[in-house]
């Protein structure tokens, strides 16, 4: 679920239970990946980079600039994989079956290439303004063919050391036709990027900062999808015009005698592209207990961030105070939603576009030394966060294939830290304590 996906050490099984309710979910948020597994093979990578500067006719006071560079690389990669399940265990654990397969995971490779021109034209002292174009190739093939080791005449999977392969002639008929396939993708990607960079003098201490780029994308991707051993295939071939902003404002103000102010703004929307993969209408039970269903409806995403920074302090004080916000949206963000079947233990896995996801931050600091010759000094902290997460958690015996209801969870944490330094010549001596506090609501 979107809400536990990161690493939390107070998530207990009440706290799920409080928040979703009812026993079949608090079950399907359990391990279900009862598996023993090997995972062996090799990378082989490459990479080649080149750079150009190239300055241009001066006219006047404006001088410009060009710059030129180009990126290379590759990757092959070779991966044996095998997986021996524990299936249709019910609520007894010593009794169930056993499914053994291997994967056959190559050849497969990556294949990215680019090149990108910037031309700068300065206006006067450090402001210009510079225009950038990219162009990227990306290429990659995915193996996975699927061997039913326990389907073997003769052969019992399950007493064989794990990672054992019997004689290709014994294991080739047991392929799973239905799980087995190659893939290829493909990306032609074209970023034209302007941007201007202008500094502002206020004062002979003060001046304002202002980096601004829109960068605006167009891509060609191309998705072909082999089922094997038959050959049937699967195209896709969307094309993407996908424009971002990128904002940063930097101002410094320094007045005599007072309190000096340097603050950041930054302001970013950065677009994301669906996992073609997940966009095949496909049925993935390779995992007996974890099953994956594709998505062709799934549409693109856009991350926006916004942040501020400010900090004040004073010439010849060494006490500051440092005040941060930020504000993130995810718009259409990708979340795996999930089906649970309490009868059979499974879960049923599809990619939806889901929007309120968001979450805001807030954090004041303040750092002062004090005790005669200032030896000692103490920083305190203060931090919150408001967390706005939708799941996508289901319980059904009978439709595995139904959307499942949106849940929307809050979750909003309060921190507290304190940090005390003593110096005494080249000694230190630190003592620090933090507390944080997690509230999770689902309305």
């Amino acid at each position: 679920a979107a809400t536990f996906s990161e690493r939390m050490s107070d998530i207990s099984r009440q706290l799920i239970k409080d928040v979703y309710g009812g026993q079949s979910l608090v079950d399907s948020l359990l391990n279900r990946d009862l598996r023993d597994y090997l995972d062996k093979g090799r990378n082989i990578n490459g990479k080649l980079e080149a750079s150009a500067f190239m300055p241009l006719k001066r006219f006047g006071d404006h001088k410009s600039n060009m710059l030129f560079e180009a990126v290379a690389d590759y990757k092959n990669s070779k991966s044996d994989r095998f997986n021996r399940f524990k299936i249709n265990y019910g609520n007894d654990m010593s009794h169930y079956d056993m499914a053994s397969q291997y994967f056959k995971g190559h050849p497969d490779h990556d294949i990215r290439a680019g090149l990108s021109a910037r031309f700068a034209q300065y206006i006067k002292g450090s402001n210009h303004i510079d225009f950038k174009y990219g162009y990227e190739y990306v290429e990659a093939r995915r193996t996975s063919l699927l061997y039913m080791l326990d389907r073997i005449d003769g052969f019992d999977a399950s007493q064989a050391p794990l990672g054992y392969l019997p004689s290709m002639t014994q294991y080739a008929p047991c392929i799973d036709g239905s799980q087995s396939y190659y893939s290829m993708f493909k990306e032609h990607k074209n970023v034209f990027t302007p941007r201007y960079i202008g500094v502002l003098t206020i004062s002979q201490t003060s001046f304002l900062n202002v980096d601004c780029s829109v960068p605006v994308e167009l891509s060609h991707r191309t998705y072909d999808y082999y089922k094997q051993p038959s050959g049937d295939v699967t195209k896709l071939s969307p094309f993407a015009a996908l424009p971002g902003f990128v904002g940063n404002m930097y101002l410094s103000l320094n007045p005599k005698g007072g309190w000096g102010i340097r603050s950041t703004l930054n302001m970013q929307a950065s677009p994301r592209k669906a996992n073609m993969h997940d966009m095949i209408d496909l049925y993935d039970d390779t995992n007996p207990l974890n099953i994956r269903l594709g998505n062709p409806d799934l549409k693109n995403a856009y991350v926006v961030n916004m942040s501020l920074n400010t900090t004040f302090s004073k010439k010849g004080v060494r006490r500051t105070h440092r005040v941060q916000a930020s504000y993130r949206n995810l718009i259409n963000e990708f979340a795996r939603g999930y089906i649970y079947n309490p009868e059979t233990g499974v879960r049923t896995f599809r990619t939806y576009n889901v929007n309120g996801n968001w979450d805001v931050n807030g954090l004041y600091e303040f750092f002062a030394p004090f005790g005669k010759y200032n030896k000692f000094d103490v920083n305190v902290s203060t931090s919150g966060t408001y967390r706005n997460s939708i799941d996508l958690v289901g319980s059904s015996a009978i439709d595995a294939f139904a959307i499942p209801p949106r849940r929307r969870v809050n979750t909003l944490t309060i921190g507290e830290a304190v940090k005390f330094n003593w110096t005494t010549g080249k000694n230190r001596l630190s003592a620090d304590a933090d507390v944080r506090v997690n509230r999770y609501t689902s309305p």
